[in-house]
């Protein structure tokens, strides 16, 4: 498959050593960015044993989640690695490997480190001081360090960071410039600093937790393709639609699809789903909300914003309420030229602890 633009660029930025900060959206593919030069690192140079690389995670539901895709990655590449957390094991029986290049236990990554180590904060703090741990690193063969979601590491925590990972520099006797570094985040940047200025305030925050040079070229950030220019733009008629038809929408059900794709160009829709989504690419309605979506928009305020085109003109908002809510639902189902959805929504699900169930 054909990887993203921020993609490429960390890829040859790390591939060529410079210390990277990849600031992109939620689901944009960050771990592939980084992943991607790391194993090829440890593919070409396998005859040499050793830990290469240090994946850090804020939280062992993250570390676990990364294990979970590397079983599928490297399965049968030989390049090892293994998540050293509070939940692994002194020992295991080596018939619970899934794959052979994993490590299961802390004794078997002590005898022969993992290639690449998934560990946390904590527990790499272990790793430094006790004299069994201290031989994942026996080696000296570390070439890079990821801190995964790094705007986390902030006040004291992020002080207790920088010390670690110099720490972990100088007993892997690792001086300026031979540590590939490597910070994730999709919300480090401050939404209320100006542009540039808000890029070096995230390159100074990189560079004091690494302790190592960061430049505006190791800041790689996402940048959206401009809605297309309508070629013959057309404005459709206010749908006949009810909440409860919009809230009962099946996405999977193709029916469902062309009967709420009939019902929003009031007229009915025959066809495949290709040739469905090419009946929408000049829909003004439709780019609008692409427009107005560049940045994040309660439903609420894109009615509002509706109310002010002309075609919409005293239009009681729950009506375009519910109308904007069947274009994202339809949106979703719908075809690019390149065969990607049409609408990509982000979503974000907040819940409370135990504790308030």
């Amino acid at each position: 498959p054909a990887i993203w633009k921020h993609q490429e660029l960390s890829i040859k930025n790390i591939h060529n050593n410079v210390n990277s900060l990849i600031a992109t959206g939620t689901g944009s593919g960050k771990t592939e960015a980084f992943l991607i030069p790391i194993i090829d690192y440890c593919f070409k140079t396998k005859h040499k044993p050793g830990t290469k690389a240090i994946i850090l995670y804020p939280m062992n539901a993250l570390a676990n989640d990364q294990a979970k895709r590397l079983r599928q990655i490297l399965k049968g590449t030989g390049i090892t690695f293994g998540k050293y957390t509070g939940e692994t094991q002194e020992t295991v029986n080596t018939d619970e490997r899934e794959v052979q290049e994993e490590m299961l236990s802390r004794t078997e990554m002590q005898e022969n480190p993992p290639n690449i180590l998934i560990t946390n904060y904590s527990m790499l703090e272990y790793l430094l001081i006790r004299n069994e741990d201290q031989q994942i690193f026996k080696h000296n063969e570390l070439k890079f360090l990821v801190l995964d979601e790094i705007h986390s590491y902030t006040g004291a925590k992020g002080a207790e960071i920088g010390c670690l990972v110099r720490r972990l520099k100088a007993h892997t006797h690792r001086s300026p410039g031979q540590l590939v570094c490597i910070g994730t985040s999709a919300t480090i940047k401050n939404p209320e600093e100006e542009d540039e200025i808000s890029k070096q305030t995230v390159i100074k925050f990189a560079s004091d937790i690494f302790g190592e040079d960061f430049t505006f070229s190791g800041l790689i950030e996402e940048h959206f393709e401009p809605a297309q220019e309508l070629t013959q733009p057309y404005f459709p008629q206010i749908p006949d639609l009810t909440r409860e038809e919009v809230d009962n929408f099946d996405p999977q059900n193709f029916t469902e699809v062309k009967k709420l794709a009939s019902a929003l160009l009031g007229k009915e829709v025959t066809g495949t789903i290709e040739e469905i989504s090419e009946q929408f690419r000049n829909n003004k309605l439709m780019n609008l909300l692409e427009k107005w979506l560049a940045t994040p928009a309660k439903i609420d305020e894109l009615a509002k914003k509706l109310m002010n085109e002309p075609e919409r003109k005293g239009i009681p908002e729950e009506a375009l309420s519910v109308e904007i809510t069947a274009y994202l639902l339809l949106g979703t189902t719908l075809l690019e030229e390149d065969e990607t959805s049409r609408y990509k929504p982000k979503l974000h699900l907040f819940f409370r602890g135990p504790y308030f169930f």
